[in-house]
Formats: structure tokens, C-alpha cells, sequence
């Protein structure tokens, strides 16, 4: 099933029908009031584009654009550049065994996507290069209900073009990181690279967030999840995690999200539900981070209250390769 966020309804109601937002909006909430509140805004808004003949998700055949790519989406084609690469990470299978997952990030003129390789995939992930342009046929789109954000999974049906002629993206790639030392860093530094050694793990702080909006989700009384904006919902599960870092040359207290806290720990979306639940299973890992040699990219935030400098993580690469910072000295 496709999950549309509520914005997008409206406004694609709003370009196909000619209807202003106002009277779209004033639709939804009569169609809710009739139905005596037994349906969402969401379902509302559906019910609306459907009596106004207008198809949310289009029959659609070849090239889609970044952007217009939504959750629950089979045999979706998309060609872009690929702006970013990630580190292939293992991970421990429920029956014992070992998989491998290789990721990366995909972009065209409109947009941005994640593309997920697993296990046996990792092989055509890593003859890909940053900078590469790919054209992916029969990949399956998923919310990722930890980072909020839409995925491409590709699989054994799946395609992979890589650099095919005549396509061409007018995209950048992410501009490299300037390596600096910690005691180098100012309040203004943004894409600054550091090699360092984790010092201390703090526990992560569990939050929730709005899946429409990516606000906060606030809790009420009755253990239900609500956003100002968009009422009641079924939240993302979000988290941070504070680590010192040190460099011989000075230490600083650096910020993971998500995405960071699940490459620095080479772990995957169950792990982070479990440590959710129980913080006692991140004991062990916690405990092998102390000491481990790490380099990381991201940007330089000054802690008002705090007085204090700190690095705000975008990529985290957990096993540097020994001879490339050796070329690096």
C-alpha cells in the first residue's frame, strides 16, 4: 500500500483540480465531520481526490523522478548520480550466519534517495563509484521507520545500469571534506573530516517524530502519539547519541543521529528497536567503541548554553583503512 503524506494529497488535488487549498482543506474536514470522525485527514483526503476523479499515484511506466517516489512503490525505475558512499557493514543473521549490506545516496534534479544493496548485491555495489550515474529497474520503495525517510531496495530481480549511455544528471557531488585536527576547528567549519579515538559513550536519548512533518511527537496520557499539526499518528522512533572524541590534539563531544549511531555501530533497524526497548543490550557495544580509531564527516556547532564547541556527525566511516590514512600523513 502507498503511504502519501497528507501535504502531498492536497497538493496534488490542488495542481489536478484547480481548487484552492482553503476549499480543499474546508472538503476534508466536512468529509471527516460526515464520517463522524471514524476516518483520518489522510483517509479524508483520499476519499476527496477519489470523488473528484484524480489519481494520487499515476500508472507510470519508465523514468519517475526523485522526488515523486513514494512508500509501498514496485518495479520503480529511476536513473541519478550517485552523491554518496556509504561502507558495506556486516551484520549477524537470526539463524547465525553472517550478511552484508552496502548503501548508498542517489540523486537527480529533483531529489535524493537511499539505495540499499544486501548480502549477495554487495558484489555490484562495490564497483560502484561516487560520481557514477546508475539507472535502477525493479526496485521496491519502503519508508524507513527510523530515519523517516523513503529507501530503495534492490534485489535479485532488480536492475543496475551503471554510467548508461545518454543519460546525463546535473547534479554535484558531495563537495570532499577538509581533514583537520580537533584543536583546528572553528565555530563556522562545515564538511570538515576528522580521524579520532572514541574516549566515552553516552546512552542514546530516544525520541519521536511526526512520519508527515518530522517534528516532535509528543506523548499524552494515554500512551498515544500526537503532533500539533497533523493530530494523532503513528510515530518514527528517532535517537541521539553523544561520544567524546579525541585526536592527541584536543577532545570534543560529538552528535550521532540515526543513520550515524547505526554505521557506527555496524547495526541495523531491529538492533536500534531493541536498545529502544532495553538500553542493557548496547552495554556490550558500548564497551568495544572505547578506543576504536574512527573517521567521521560532518560540521562544527557552538552549545550556547554550554560555551562549548561541538561536531555534529553526517557520515561515519568505523574502519578506517590503515594504509589510506598512512598516504594521508
Amino acid at each position: 500500500m502507498f503511504t502519501i503524506p497528507y501535504e502531498k494529497i492536497v497538493q496534488t488535488i490542488k495542481e489536478k483540480s484547480g481548487l484552492s487549498e482553503k476549499e480543499i482543506e474546508s472538503k476534508i474536514k466536512e468529509k471527516i465531520d460526515s464520517l463522524s470522525g471514524l476516518v483520518s485527514r489522510e483517509g479524508a483526503a483520499h476519499i476527496i481526490a477519489n470523488e473528484l476523479g484524480i489519481q494520487l499515484i499515476e500508472k507510470f511506466s519508465g523514468k519517475l523522478d526523485i522526488q515523486n517516489i513514494v512508500d509501498g512503490m514496485r518495479k520503480v525505475e529511476v536513473s541519478g548520480k550517485v552523491v554518496r558512499k556509504f561502507d558495506v557493514r556486516e551484520f549477524g543473521k537470526k539463524d547465525g550466519t553472517s550478511g552484508k549490506v552496502g548503501a548508498l545516496i542517489l540523486s537527480d534534479e529533483t531529489g535524493t534517495v537511499r539505495v540499499v544493496f544486501w548480502n549477495d548485491l554487495v558484489e555490484l555495489f562495490e564497483k560502484i563509484k561516487e560520481g557514477d550515474v546508475l539507472r535502477v529497474k525493479n526496485a521496491y520503495a519502503r519508508l524507513n521507520k527510523v530515519s523517516g525517510g523513503i529507501e530503495l531496495q534492490i534485489s535479485d530481480t532488480s536492475s543496475v545500469e551503471l554510467n548508461p549511455e545518454g543519460v546525463e544528471v546535473e547534479v554535484e557531488v558531495f563537495a570532499e571534506a577538509e581533514r583537520k585536527k580537533i584543536a583546528e576547528l572553528s565555530d563556522s567549519d562545515n564538511n570538515v573530516e576528522l580521524l579520532t579515538t572514541i574516549v566515552n559513550v553516552f546512552d542514546p536519548r530516544f525520541f519521536q517524530t511526526c512520519p508527515h512533518c518530522n517534528k516532535k511527537a509528543r506523548t499524552t496520557d494515554e500512551g498515544k502519539y500526537v503532533c500539533d499539526q497533523h493530530g494523532e499518528v503513528e510515530p518514527n522512533h528517532r535517537a541521539v547519541m553523544n561520544l567524546i572524541l579525541d585526536d592527541g590534539t584536543d577532545t570534543i563531544r560529538s552528535v550521532f543521529f540515526n543513520n550515524q549511531i547505526k554505521a557506527l555501530i555496524e547495526k541495523e533497524d531491529d538492533f536500534m528497536d531493541s536498545a529502544r526497548k532495553d538500553l542493557s543490550v548496547l552495554e556490550p557495544v558500548k564497551k568495544d567503541l572505547l578506543g576504536k580509531i574512527i573517521r567521521i564527516i560532518g560540521r562544527v556547532n557552538k552549545n550556547e548554553l554550554f560555551d562549548r564547541k561541538e561536531f555534529v556527525v553526517n557520515r561515519v566511516y568505523p574502519n578506517p583503512d590503515p594504509e589510506e590514512e598512512a598516504k594521508k600523513l
